[in-house]
């Protein structure tokens, strides 16, 4: 259902048909289904390129996210590894209820590493998610807040 409501949010006009379709068509047994294994494992990725059109759905080669300390008490610190220099960036934080908690957008002048700090007095304890975009690109994750 997850990956349904991924290739929902990249293509709201999609049929209930069109998303199974998807999933059918980019899963592990898709050229042979049986009675055992159905059409097999689903390839969230592959459905997705599929769904927008594009041969590579992730993020530019190069560019990488990484969140710490997680479990957080007091901050956090993003990482980004950013291949090009210009590309805004945006990252928000949010609870598993969908509203957004924290948000924070910049661009780089250079390409190479930069460091984002989140102040944690300001969010609630607990599970939160965050997304990081750059340009048309995102990538997810999960933290834990602990007070």
């Amino acid at each position: 259902s997850a990956v349904a409501v991924l290739l929902l949010q990249a293509r709201p006009e999609l049929t209930p048909a069109d998303v199974r379709d998807l999933l059918r068509s980019t899963a592990s047994q898709a050229t042979n289904p049986d009675n055992s294994l159905g059409w097999g494992i689903i390839n969230a990725e592959a459905a997705l390129a599929r769904a927008v059109g594009t041969a590579d759905p992730g993020l530019p080669k190069g560019f990488e996210v990484e969140v710490f300390p997680n479990p957080f008490v007091d901050g956090a610190r993003f990482r980004f590894d950013l291949p090009d220099a210009g590309e805004p960036v945006e990252v928000e934080i949010h609870d598993l209820l969908g509203r957004r908690l924290w948000h924070s957008a910049l661009t780089s002048s250079t390409a190479g590493t930069l460091e984002l700090d989140v102040n944690g007095t300001s969010l609630p304890p607990g599970f939160l998610v965050y997304r990081v975009r750059i340009g048309p690109s995102f990538v997810t994750g999960t933290l834990v807040h602990l007070r």
